[in-house]
């Protein structure tokens, strides 16, 4: 996977722990970059769902902000930039919970699942498993951005 961007290092590390969720595999699934001044990461949509996640602007801890439905989601913002109720909303991680924050992004991807999966009468996915990996992750090198 070659990225291009400008994106910073825990972003990165946080990346390394996503592998194809199972949930995502027949489903439109968007991986792009995020860019908020000193915030650079990654943003994910899919299953009317988006979430970014980056290294918060005035610290050195992962922020991680997100909108599930239809209609959060359309006012989450241009260019993905987060809504004033995504900005409430937003959770941290310490520096270098890499997995922690994979889980958390994971298991919001999973509720975005659930209820797109109701929403069009569909079986719903598996109880989200955290620890749930295939194909060994995604493999990034820093030289790829």
């Amino acid at each position: 996977m070659k990225i291009s961007g400008d994106v910073t290092w825990q972003a990165l590390e946080v990346l390394k722990h996503f592998e194809v969720m199972p949930e995502a595999q027949d489903s439109e699934f968007y991986l792009s970059t995020y860019f908020n001044g000193r915030e650079r990461g990654f943003t994910i949509r899919c299953f009317n769902t988006i979430i970014c996640w980056a290294e918060y602007r005035s610290s050195d801890e992962i922020v991680i902000y997100h909108a599930i439905g239809y209609d959060n989601v359309q006012k989450f913002g241009e260019g993905n930039m987060p809504s004033e109720v995504a900005y409430e909303a937003k959770e941290f991680f310490p520096q270098g919970q890499f997995e922690e924050a994979a889980n958390r992004i994971k298991e919001i991807s999973h509720q975005g699942a659930t209820i797109d999966a109701r929403e069009q009468g569909q079986p719903e996915p598996l109880p989200f498993d955290g620890d749930r990996r295939r194909d060994g992750g995604v493999e990034v090198a820093q030289g790829d951005i």
